[in-house]
């Protein structure tokens, strides 16, 4: 009878011994998560089953993901205003900014610019003069140039031109007076990312 009991244990112990010895590089490849899946987790020293739906829930709190979008009307720098749309996402404090459309036309000032509280509260840097990209691609007087993209505490965004490492790294004064102006260069004139900053 011992022998019998000895060799009942050993059997109900074997599953879980030979599961422990497989490797997880040895585990055969999974399919694309769909989001039920049970994934052991430890809370409070117990352990318990979670799921990869309940995981991203959680990221999406702690890092407070969020997007939207806005127009800008560029008031200052062409001949007649310009808007622009744009698109913006968020996680935690980080922003990226992306051009939706294009705004062109024709260069009356030195400068390009908007009015206080263009860009969107949640986006606003926190402090003033906040450079958020300088490879943005632009036309100056008709021709295709390098620029860079300011959002201020206030909201207020700025176009300037890129100048290169050797001096100002940004010109937000030396646009030509006249020609073609244009702000998100490309071959359908949309999807330009202008800008990843920091925001409070």
């Amino acid at each position: 009878m011992t022998r019998l009991f000895s060799a009942i244990l050993l059997v109900l112990a074997l599953p879980g011994l030979a599961l422990a010895q497989v490797a997880i590089s040895a585990l055969p490849a999974g399919a694309a998560l769909g989001g039920t899946e049970p994934i052991p987790t430890v809370q409070a020293g117990v352990t318990v089953k979670t799921t990869p739906a309940a995981i991203s829930t959680y990221i999406a709190s702690t890092l407070s993901i969020s997007s939207g979008t806005f127009t800008v009307t560029w008031n200052t720098g062409f001949t007649v205003s310009q808007a622009q749309d744009y698109i913006w996402y968020k996680a935690g404090n980080i922003v990226v900014l992306k051009a939706t459309s294009q705004a062109n036309g024709t260069s009356n000032a030195v400068t390009t610019t908007t009015a206080a509280g263009a860009a969107p509260v949640a986006i606003r840097p926190q402090f003033a003069d906040t450079i958020v990209n300088t490879v943005v691609a632009i036309q100056n007087n008709g021709s295709a140039v390098q620029g860079c993209l300011k959002v201020n505490a206030d909201g207020s965004m700025a176009m300037g031109i890129y100048a290169g490492i050797s001096g100002n790294l940004c010109g937000f004064n030396t646009w030509t007076a006249s020609g073609t102006k244009l702000l998100g260069q490309g071959s359908s004139g949309v999807g330009q990312t202008f800008g990843v900053y920091g925001v409070p």
